[in-house]
């Protein structure tokens, strides 16, 4: 009786230590994801105001930033499409936007 009772509460513990460990790392990540999408929505806005509408690779504090530009047919519209990867290429964030360019 005091063996299971014993096994019982260890269980607990170890369950209860398991899941605060799982927030901790699903924590960690959606931090990493709302800095990616910082750091592309920034991008974007230094690439519409210099004008920098060409395919690069950007580095920007701890992401590698991806940009795609297309300029679909026969419009004056650009596809900007932005991808943060940590150093390991990992995506952690996407950014597409339509921009109209005189």
């Amino acid at each position: 009786m005091e063996a299971t009772l014993a096994l019982s509460i260890i269980a607990i513990v170890l369950s209860v230590g398991w899941m605060a460990f799982g927030n901790l790392v699903a924590g960690e990540q959606t931090t990493l994801k709302f800095r990616a999408n910082l750091v592309l929505q920034e991008v974007a806005a230094e690439t519409k105001l210099a004008g920098r509408y060409w395919d690069e690779t950007i580095t920007k504090t701890d992401f590698l930033v991806e940009q795609e530009v297309q300029v679909l047919e026969g419009s004056s519209v650009v596809v900007l499409a932005l991808v943060a990867k940590r150093a390991n290429g990992q995506v952690l964030a996407n950014w597409k936007e339509y921009i109209y360019v005189e």
